[in-house]
């Protein structure tokens, strides 16, 4: 995702932006940057056609609302084939220190048998993995094959070991419905059964959030829309190996930058001594951007046809990068951003690594 930040100085735009990061590392920080989080998924089912309806009901935190299915069988010549509906939840934020997860579900079953040798068959699981679908474990399994039943809405819990990557935890639910044994395969009379089934929350809660002690900064490409100024992409880590996917990271002024020489009195352009702000969500592979740095060339263009003093001119400001726990942010990284411009080149330049180009 590309990221720009824009300043408006008498008229004349300035685009500013900024990067990612070169190798450094701070403290293994583990912040309860409040008492307890609850982590739900983003994301509805992956290759579950004809799945559970309004699977985003099982993570809007409502507890009036259940993404459901209901399948019926009737005794049918074929009937020994069970029809069997799957969905499966992920997408939960990593990096997070767990505790408990839980699944708020119900299901029920119909029978109508009209003949004694008739059968049928009804089950909900809920299940959990903790590897991204590699492995799954049964949360809770319910089952009829008659009289008419039902498992009333109740919470289902199983404790996690606390260094479960929280990025990688996954829930599956599936409903089975079969006829079993079949006598009535036409006229008035055919039995049938019905099964169905509702997932009414997904949670996981937490009691750590853990943060980036080293990042990386890497060049992409000079920006498309603005050519004088480079795409800087970044990768952040740990050293406990952290999947930090779904996080927000955010650029913050401390204030120190400049100074800035290609500005003089006069200008049309203000000082371009700090960030403007940016925000970037962390991808699966904990990489994150693309922070741009650079002027735009209008400006580049007008430096050089105005600027008094010889080139080349820079100038360079810092960087703070947090990271969000919860509502709450932390700190982990300051970067150091440069800019600059000669009589026939430009460079960008973020936690020294550095990129220059010829221009136009």
């Amino acid at each position: 995702m590309t990221a720009r930040r824009m300043r408006r100085a008498n008229g004349a735009t300035i685009a500013l932006v900024a990067i990612i990061t070169s190798l450094i590392v701070a403290s293994v920080q583990r912040t309860p940057a409040q008492a307890a989080y609850t982590l739900r998924p983003s994301l509805p089912p992956s290759g579950t056609t004809g799945g559970f309806a309004n699977v985003q009901n099982a993570y809007d935190t409502s507890s009036l609302t259940a993404s459901s299915i209901t399948k019926g069988v009737a005794c049918h010549v074929n009937c020994m084939f069970p029809q069997v509906v799957t969905t499966t939840w992920s997408g939960f934020t990593g990096g997070y220190t767990p505790t408990q997860l839980t699944v708020r579900w119900s299901a029920s079953s119909v029978f109508q048998l009209y003949r004694p040798g008739a059968a049928g068959y009804v089950e909900g699981k809920i299940e959990y993995s903790t590897n991204g679908g590699g492995a799954w474990q049964i949360l809770e399994l319910w089952s009829d094959v008659a009289p008419n039943s039902s498992l009333v809405t109740h919470d289902i819990s199983v404790t996690l070991p606390t260094n479960t990557e929280t990025a990688n935890v996954q829930v599956r639910a599936t409903l089975t419905v079969q006829m079993t044994a079949c006598e009535s395969c036409g006229g008035l009379y055919v039995s049938n059964v019905t099964g169905a089934m509702s997932v009414w929350d997904i949670r996981l809660d937490a009691d750590g959030c853990l943060v980036p002690d080293s990042e990386y900064s890497y060049t992409s490409n000079w920006n498309a829309g603005i050519p004088t100024a480079h795409d800087f992409g970044a990768a952040i880590s740990n050293s406990q190996g952290t999947n930090f996917a779904r996080r927000t990271v955010e650029e913050r002024d401390p204030g120190g930058g400049g100074p800035d020489s290609c500005y003089w009195d006069g200008s049309l352009l203000d000082p371009q001594t700090t960030i403007s702000g940016g925000a970037w969500p962390v991808g699966t592979s904990n990489q994150y951007g693309y922070d741009t740095v650079g002027w735009p060339p209008s400006a580049v263009e007008y430096i050089r046809e105005n600027r008094r003093d010889p080139l080349p001119c820079e100038t360079q400001f810092p960087q703070q990068m947090v990271i969000n726990c919860g509502a709450s942010t932390t700190a982990y990284r300051t970067n150091t951003l440069r800019m600059g411009i000669d009589t026939n080149t430009v460079f960008s330049e973020r936690d020294g690594v550095y990129i220059s180009r010829s221009w136009p």
